[in-house]
Parts: C-alpha cells; sequence; structure tokens
C-alpha cells in the first residue's frame, strides 16, 4: 500500500504543471498524516537522486514538483510544451467537457461572459464545435477533444487524462460536421 501512494504523488507531481502542497497532496493519496506523505516524497526524491535521473523532485516554500534539474533544462528548454489552450479556456472546455451539447448562452450564464472569446480561441483550435441553435449555438466536443484527452465516459461521469501532444491526431482539420446537423459556424 505505501508503495501505491509514493507511486500516486510521483504520478501527480510528474503531471501536474504546478507546484502542489501537502494538503493537497494528503487529500490525493487519502493520507491524514503529514508526516507519513512528506516522508513519501522525501523517499522519492532520495530514489531520484540515487539513480541520476535528470529528473528532480523539489520542495519550495512547501509546495513539491518534478522538474528538470538545472544542469539539464538549458539543454532541453526548446522542448517544453506550450500549453494549447489558455487557462480561461480550459476552464471552459471543462464545463461544456460535463455537459456536451450545452446552449452557449447556458455557459455564459453559468461561467461568465469572457466564454465567448474562450469558444472562439476552442473553436479554433478543434477543441470545440458550434452549431446553430435558434438565435444562440449548441457547443460539441469534436474528435480532437476526445483523442487529445483520451475522454472515457464512466457512469454519466466524462474522465479526463490528457495525452501528449504528438499523440493527438496531427493534422486534426476543423470540427467534423455531425450528421444531420447545420454547418458549424465560429
Amino acid at each position: 500500500m505505501e508503495q501505491d501512494k509514493k507511486r500516486i504523488l510521483e504520478s501527480a507531481l510528474f503531471i501536474s504543471a504546478r507546484s502542489m502542497g501537502l494538503d493537497e497532496l494528503m487529500r490525493l493519496t487519502g493520507l491524514a498524516a503529514p508526516g507519513f506523505v512528506k516522508a513519501l516524497l522525501e523517499e522519492l526524491r532520495t530514489e531520484y537522486a540515487a539513480r541520476g535521473s535528470a529528473i528532480e523532485i523539489s520542495e519550495i516554500e512547501g509546495k513539491w514538483l518534478m522538474r528538470v534539474r538545472d544542469e539539464y533544462s538549458e539543454k532541453v528548454k526548446g522542448f517544453a510544451q506550450q500549453a494549447e489552450v489558455g487557462r480561461s479556456a480550459l476552464r471552459t472546455l471543462a464545463y461544456v467537457a460535463r455537459h456536451d451539447g450545452v446552449l452557449k448562452s447556458e455557459v455564459a450564464h453559468k461561467v461568465g461572459a469572457q466564454i465567448y472569446q474562450d469558444v472562439h480561441e476552442l473553436v479554433q483550435s478543434g477543441f470545440l464545435r458550434q452549431v446553430k441553435a435558434g438565435r444562440t449555438k449548441r457547443l460539441f466536443l469534436t474528435d480532437k477533444f476526445r483523442q487529445y484527452f483520451r475522454a472515457v465516459q464512466t457512469g454519466g461521469q466524462m474522465q479526463l487524462e490528457q495525452k501528449t501532444p504528438s499523440a493527438a491526431a496531427p493534422g486534426d482539420g476543423p470540427p467534423e460536421k455531425e450528421p444531420g446537423k447545420e454547418t458549424p459556424e465560429n
């Protein structure tokens, strides 16, 4: 069980684009003892250091992260991933992912007026498509979204797991037209 918790911590640090606090890591693992979680993190740090890995686990101001060691970061920084969409657009995308086919006006009511710019960005990037529905539009997820995030429907809930950019459909063109629906509009 301890190994499993340590691997969960390692996975969270690997996949997260930000540093994570002990409280967040405790909730993730279901462990209530901050000292035990910190000990597991220290073990991970030692394992990475012992094998001479180019990756290190660091604690900075009480937050933990996994990063490339300084001596290698300059050589590989050109390979760093750029976000395909902005943070605000990701929030909007998350809402649409939970409510595929939702009216744009409903999303604006629930999330806020900035969604109009977000939707434009998401349509341009190929994650969403719009279909006219009266005076508003319906928002649908695209195949690119499903491939990029490995979307899996389980028990009525959408589970998302981001793939690496190379695994997303290369050259995924504009969003597809749904049979029997109007032409997508930007």
